[in-house]
Formats: structure tokens, C-alpha cells, sequence
């Protein structure tokens, strides 16, 4: 969402996500110190954050993320071998990522707390207004002295940090990692920004929404794989119900209105 407000994409998120998940899963079964591994994983989001940036200043970042995303994959199934890896023993840094979790409470509550202090953030803060001004006209942010290409890599580098975030919480609940892990992640991402803004419309959502859509898309596909849909039938399902969402959008604000 963030990203989306910087009038960029990032479908890169999944395999950051599993790039990040396969990195503990090696630095905690290889007692990496804590000092090394927190500069890895800092290192690592701003390298995947300013490479999308970097890339996305000649090619359109939908396009950049898109091929991104397979290339990190692959350096996943490089680390992992193609294979799961598991925790074995206790190390410093497991150690270390359990006592952090044991602050955080539910995903859901984490989901909203977030929402909250992003809608916050947009509402209150000038930073977050220069940031939506450069995704609604770049021209006009030019001239008006912002520099577009900071708050764009700063957008992207948060992101990689979410998805840091996040593979964090997954693994301290499960200790595995798998080379095909968040797969899906950043297209389910996407539809959540799209659905939570009514269509692609660079202004701060309801959080309510936000809560409302990520929590429903996930019910679906929770619901779907408990059913033994197949990958290919949850992601028909998924984009049917994006689609509808926007036509419901257009029927109660429409384009005139916008």
C-alpha cells in the first residue's frame, strides 16, 4: 500500500517474504551471531528494496517487480535446494526472534495495529502527504521540490521490510521453511490495496476496509485449501471476488464521481 501510494507496484513482496524466511532458517541453523545476522537482514531489504527502485526508474515497477519476483525465487530454491528446511536446535537467533514474538499478539491484532498507525501516518504526517503527492502527479511533486526518487525507494524498502516482518512472525510459529512459501503474497497484497482504495485511487483507505478485506481474502483461501481446491481454483476464486468488489465500487462511486 505504501508503494501503491509512492505510484509504484510491488509483486515482489511474496518472494521477499521467502527469501527473508529462507535466510533465518540458514543464519539460526548455522548460529550466525546476533550482530551479523541483524546486519544481513537490514543489508538484505535495503538491496532488494533499492534494486526494485533502481530497475523501476526505466521500466514500469509492475513490470520490474513482476521479473524480480521470479529472480528472488530462484535464489530461494538455490538456498534451500528445492527442499524444506527445519530447525534442528536451539540457536542465539531463535532465541532472540521468540522473545520478540512473545510481545506481539495475534496476527490479526498485529494487522490492525499496523493499519492504524499507517492510517495515522497519512492523516497527520507531511512526510505521508509529500508521499501521496508524488503518486498523484510527479510533475507537480517536482516542482514543488520533493524528491521523488527518496520517498520511492523509501516506500520500496519498507516493504521489503514488512515482508522481513512478517517472515519473522511465520517462522517463530512454525520452523520451516519452505522454497515455496509466500507465494501468492504479493498478488493477495495487491488486492487488498485495490479493493481497501475502491479501485486505483492513491488516497488513504478506511483502515476498517483494509481490517475488512485482508481478513476476508484469507478466510477465502483458508477456506478454499481446506476444501482441496487446487492453487490455480483459490486463485480464480480471489480475483472473481476482486472484480466484483470494483464493480460494486464503480456502482456506488462512479468514475464521474471519483
Amino acid at each position: 500500500m505504501v508503494v501503491f501510494y509512492a505510484g509504484e507496484y510491488d509483486l515482489s513482496t511474496g518472494s521477499t517474504f521467502a527469501l527473508c524466511l529462507a535466510v533465518i532458517g540458514v543464519a539460526s541453523n548455522n548460529q550466525l551471531s546476533l550482530p551479523l545476522f541483524i546486519i544481513l537482514m537490514i543489508t538484505l531489504v535495503v538491496l532488494i528494496g533499492g534494486i526494485n527502485r533502481y530497475l523501476s526508474k526505466n521500466v514500469t515497477s509492475l513490470l520490474t517487480t513482476f521479473i524480480i519476483m521470479y529472480i528472488i525465487r530462484g535464489v530461494v530454491f538455490i538456498i534451500t535446494g528445492g527442499r524444506p528446511l527445519y530447525q534442528d536446535h536451539e540457536t542465539d537467533i531463535l532465541t532472540m526472534l521468540d522473545w520478540g514474538v512473545k510481545l506481539v499478539p495475534d496476527p490479526l491484532v498485529v494487522l490492525i495495529l499496523v493499519t492504524l498507525i499507517l492510517s495515522v501516518f497519512f492523516k497527520k504526517s507531511a512526510t505521508a502527504q509529500k508521499l501521496i503527492a508524488v503518486g498523484i502527479n510527479q510533475k507537480k511533486a517536482y516542482l514543488l521540490d520533493i524528491h521523488l526518487g527518496t520517498y520511492k525507494l523509501a516506500a520500496f524498502i519498507f516493504s521489503a521490510s514488512m515482508a522481513l516482518f512478517a517472515s519473522i512472525f511465520y517462522y517463530t510459529h512454525i520452523y520451516t521453511v519452505s522454497p515455496n512459501a509466500g507465494i501468492v503474497y504479493g498478488f493477495e497484497a495487491l488486492a487488498v490495496v485495490i479493493i481497501s482504495n475502491g479501485g486505483l485511487k492513491p488516497v488513504s483507505p478506511s483502515p476498517v476496509l483494509v481490517v475488512f478485506t485482508a481478513t476476508l481474502i484469507t478466510l477465502i483461501i483458508q477456506y478454499s485449501s481446506a476444501l482441496d481446491f487446487s492453487t490455480e481454483i483459490i486463485s480464480l476464486i480471489v480475483g472473481i471476488f476482486v472484480l466484483i468488489s470494483l464493480r460494486l465500487s464503480l456502482i456506488v462511486n462512479p468514475v464521474g464521481d471519483q
